[in-house]
Formats: structure tokens, C-alpha cells, sequence
């Protein structure tokens, strides 16, 4: 959650800059994604907060490219890609509850 409420801040903050033209999309995204990456660094890098960095990632990727996002599809992605780095994480409570967790918002909130 806290990613998130971070995030809001930050495309609160770069929201006067009109993205228009793709330079300045590109570049919003990337000043979005280094402030979430660093925020996550800050915080050690817990599974949770790794799980939500990527799915912001991913997020603000697809929203730069004018794709949907699916938010079943970044769930698994960012499964994925923390398993396929470390697969120990699977043992972790944090990160299972943290997938559940997320997972039963996106299957139960219409």
C-alpha cells in the first residue's frame, strides 16, 4: 500500500507536466519508476514492496505504451520474475500472504 500511496504522489506531482508527445511520457515514467525503485531500496527490499514495485513497473510501462494492463497478468508476472530470482521466497509468509492478498482484491472487487 505503501508503494502505491507513493506512486500517487509522485504522478500527482508530475501531473502539470502535459505528456503529450512520447519524450515526455517516457521520461515521466522514468522519473516515476527510479522514486518507486528508490523508495523500495529504502525500505530493504522486503517481497511485498518488491511485488508492488514490479507491478508499478509494469503498470506504468503499459500505460506509457497506450497498452491495457491486466492485472491478473502483472500479478503472475511479478510472481515470476521473484521466483525465477529467488526461489526461497516461495517458503516466505510475507510473500504469500502479500500474493493472496493481492489476488483476492483482483478476483473479488468487481
Amino acid at each position: 500500500m505503501h508503494v502505491g500511496i507513493v506512486y500517487g504522489m509522485i504522478w500527482f506531482l508530475l501531473s502539470w507536466w502535459k505528456s503529450g508527445i512520447v519524450p515526455v511520457k517516457i521520461l515521466k515514467a522514468g522519473i516515476c519508476l527510479t522514486l518507486i525503485w528508490g523508495f523500495i531500496g529504502i525500505t530493504g527490499f522486503p517481497p511485498s514492496a518488491m511485488r508492488a514495485g514490479i507491478m508499478f513497473s509494469f503498470f506504468v510501462i503499459g500505460k506509457m505504451l497506450f497498452h491495457r494492463v491486466s492485472s491478473l497478468n502483472i500479478l503472475s508476472a511479478s510472481a515470476l520474475i521473484l521466483l525465477v530470482a529467488n526461489p526461497g521466497l516461495l517458503y516466505e509468509v510475507g510473500f504469500q500472504f502479500s500474493y493472496l492478498a493481492v489476488l483476492g482484491i483482483i478476483i473479488f472487487y468487481p
